[in-house]
């Protein structure tokens, strides 16, 4: 009975998992002391969101692969989501039209007792706002799935050498900036690096994309239902128009809940 009692002195004090329930019916399981930031977070954004529409703003969301995993990098993945918001924003004009990009500072959930907010807590919230209070997504006009395309225009890939200037552009980031030198130090993580932008960025690399895009075919579903096929929000991926077939088509969970408990 030792290791029992251990496993308890060492377990941070009051941390639970709980698995809650968003207003779509999708479960997520959080840490419970995430719980009043995320309540907090989720009422900030959505008062943003409230905000931009009362200035008569046409609202997107701009889903995004940020994590390191594969090769990719954080705060690099956080600019490309910048520039992808300006992008969009100044194609469709920044008076009628407003993008809510991840990774950004009003969606950043703190550290509490030293734990960062894993993929699962980050989703419920996500889940949550972009949902809304009725679960039909009723502060978005557009969902944007961020493709090969959009990195590519990031680095300033033209078709010819691309790889190339990959390397280059890694080469004088690690130069200027000793974070990111420390992920790209040896030759296994710079092959990885080269891997993931030259071939992989896009969602399909993405665990919490999948969510978000079962997540948005559901709300379709749901706006079907409730108004027409006509108001069923647009999917854009890399650019161009999902075509209908593809994205009221299902795809693998991410980190989605499906085992057994309560909320």
């Amino acid at each position: 009975m030792v290791w029992p009692l251990l496993a308890l002195l060492l377990s941070p004090v009051g941390a639970e998992d709980i698995v809650k329930t968003t207003v779509v019916q999708t479960r997520y399981k959080i840490d419970s002391r995430f719980e009043p930031v995320l309540r907090e977070t989720v009422e900030k954004l959505r008062r943003q969101l409230r905000a931009k529409r009362a200035e008569g703003k046409l609202i997107t969301f701009v889903s995004i692969p940020l994590s390191a995993r594969g090769g990719g990098n954080y705060a690099l993945n956080s600019e490309v989501a910048e520039a992808v918001k300006k992008r969009l924003e100044t194609r469709y004009g920044p008076e009628y039209f407003w993008a809510l990009a991840p990774g950004l500072v009003e969606s950043s959930l703190p550290e509490i007792e030293g734990r960062r907010a894993t993929g699962s807590e980050y989703m419920y919230m996500w889940t949550e706002v972009l949902a809304g209070e009725q679960g039909l997504g009723e502060d978005f006009d557009l969902i944007y799935f961020c493709g090969p395309t959009d990195f590519g225009r990031f680095f300033g890939f033209d078709g010819e050498g691309d790889l190339e200037k990959l390397k280059l552009f890694m080469t004088r980031r690690a130069e200027q900036d000793p974070d990111f030198a420390r992920t790209v130090s040896t030759p296994e993580q710079r092959r990885a690096f080269l891997r993931y932008y030259g071939f992989s960025a896009s969602v399909a690399a993405s665990t919490g994309a999948h969510d978000e895009w079962n997540l948005f075919r559901r709300v379709n579903e749901r706006r079907r239902e409730k108004w027409g096929v006509a108001r069923r929000l647009p999917f854009y991926f890399d650019g161009e128009m999902v075509a209908p077939p593809v994205s009221e088509s299902p795809v693998t969970s991410g980190y989605e809940f499906r085992g057994g408990g309560e909320e």
